[in-house]
């Protein structure tokens, strides 16, 4: 049973290296494949989390590793969905930037006030699920020949807008978390 406790983390270790099969699988047109393996990927996002808090299989590891995974598992794809020229580059280049700066802040804020554990938000959650989405309409497209042309240009809009309003949201968190850490560290004594 204490083997159990790592299963969160081991499921969200194999949703990102599963990023790397899936960018192969579109680049040698395996849609099929891939449609399926972004499936199981994905649906392992939920799976994860809910055993970590189900169980109190949760660790701080566990924390920093599912946003990770969900990053690399989505870039993959949607890196593997531009050079198809499926999605646009801009977008690529919005979903990136954004992850960048949610990991480089995160880095940032752990490194200034210790011990801080990644926490997504409602927000980001449903940008990741949004991104899910997109991705397996776009495989989906290829796989099945399912006719989803205009539902695939709203859902690209749609998940644009939810990775710059979560990309606003999590900034604004980490301005009032360090507001927060900073008065703390006041009343300590401790101001940097």
């Amino acid at each position: 049973m204490k083997l159990l406790r790592h299963l969160p983390n081991a499921l969200s270790i194999t949703r990102g290296l599963c990023g790397i099969p899936i960018l192969l699988l579109t680049l040698q047109d395996l849609w099929i494949e891939a449609f399926w393996l972004t499936l199981i990927a994905g649906a392992s996002d939920g799976l994860d989390g809910w055993l970590a808090k189900r169980y109190g299989w949760q660790s701080r590891f566990g924390a920093g590793i599912d946003p990770i995974a969900d990053k690399v598992l989505l870039l993959s794809a949607l890196i593997a969905l531009t050079l198809g020229q499926d999605i646009p580059l801009w977008f690529l280049l919005l979903a990136l930037a954004r992850d960048v700066c949610i990991v480089l802040g995160a880095y940032l804020f752990n490194a200034r006030y210790h011990g801080f554990t990644p926490q997504p938000s409602l927000l980001g959650k449903v940008t990741t699920l949004s991104l899910i989405v997109m991705t397996l309409l776009e495989l989906g497209t290829h796989a099945y020949r399912w006719p989803l042309h205009p539902l695939l240009d709203f859902w690209l809009w749609l998940t644009a807008a939810l990775l710059v309003a979560s990309w606003l949201n999590y900034g604004w968190r980490w301005h009032v978390m360090s507001k927060n850490a900073l008065k703390e560290l006041a009343l300590k004594g401790k101001a940097p």
